[in-house]
């Protein structure tokens, strides 16, 4: 397992129980919610590679710039990337770092004309936006020319493909605001190392209630998890009172990181950088 590309690793983990709920999103406000199960994660990520790689033409070690907020979509892409062998880079919309040309970017609905233009203006070959619609709809309004309704497209593409990946040395994830890669080897290292003080423990259900912009972010919200198998919980921006709530509702036992207003019980994640 150790040696297999991430995407296969994180991937592979959902196999055995693919009912079992693997990723849960609260919108931020916790008024709307979205369950998917292990095989409909997987399911949602195969499209995403199809698209990337039959249709958008995506070569391996390519650069995939994701401006997108901790949505359950954010996970599918970072997924996808892996998948495709690519190298998903974390934007922070207020602070854009104009890195490199990516081949792809991939915006939400947010400032969309704007952000399109600007993609297109730095070289990018490819725009797809995303309509961060908590079901995965499509956009209601004419997107901007050339630029590709993610929830449209996916739509025709195939349910499978086959897992792939790069090496664990090759790069992985360049975070919000970095210009350096981090690679598969360090995230898998590091998520070895995140785990609550006692362990995990079979049926671990984890809340993250924060950003994914930072290399611990994806470690600690997805990576870790998802290799522990465990399920995961999305919240921006959880309450005090619908914390507690929450926390019942979901059958949390693990935080990513303390939290104001978190039962007893719940335990948090080791936390250390991402390094080699």
């Amino acid at each position: 397992m150790a040696g297999k590309p991430l995407a296969q690793q994180l991937l592979g983990a959902l196999a055995p129980d693919p009912a079992r709920p693997a990723l849960t999103w609260y919108d931020p406000t916790g008024a709307q919610r979205v369950e998917l199960s292990g095989a409909s994660l997987a399911n949602a990520v195969a499209k995403t590679t199809c698209l990337l790689v039959t249709e958008l033409g995506l070569t391996p070690a390519a650069r995939v710039e994701l401006e997108l907020p901790a949505h359950w979509q954010l996970a599918v892409w970072l997924l996808a990337a892996w998948s495709a062998g690519a190298v998903p880079v974390l934007v922070d919309p207020d602070r854009p770092d104009g890195g490199p040309a990516p081949a792809v970017v991939v915006v939400g609905p947010q400032a969309l004309a704007t952000r399109c233009r600007a993609a297109f203006e730095r070289g990018a070959d490819e725009v797809v936006a995303v309509s961060l619609d908590p079901f995965g709809r499509p956009f209601d309004i004419a997107l901007p020319a050339m630029v590709v309704d993610h929830a449209v497209a996916v739509r025709t593409q195939p349910d499978r493909f086959p897992m792939g990946g790069q090496p664990l040395s090759a790069s992985a994830l360049v975070p919000a605001g970095e210009r350096e890669g981090l690679t598969g080897e360090q995230l898998v290292v590091s998520a070895g190392r995140r785990h609550p003080a006692d362990g995990w423990r079979p049926h671990d259900r984890i809340l993250h209630a924060g950003a994914v912009r930072s290399a611990e972010d994806v470690v600690a919200a997805l990576v870790a998890p998802m290799l522990a198998g465990a399920g995961i919980v999305w919240w921006r921006n959880p309450g005090p009172s619908g914390l507690v709530r929450t926390v019942a509702a979901e059958r949390l036992t693990v935080a990513t990181a303390a939290i104001d207003g978190l039962p007893p019980g719940v335990r948090v994640l080791a936390g250390a950088p991402v390094s080699s």
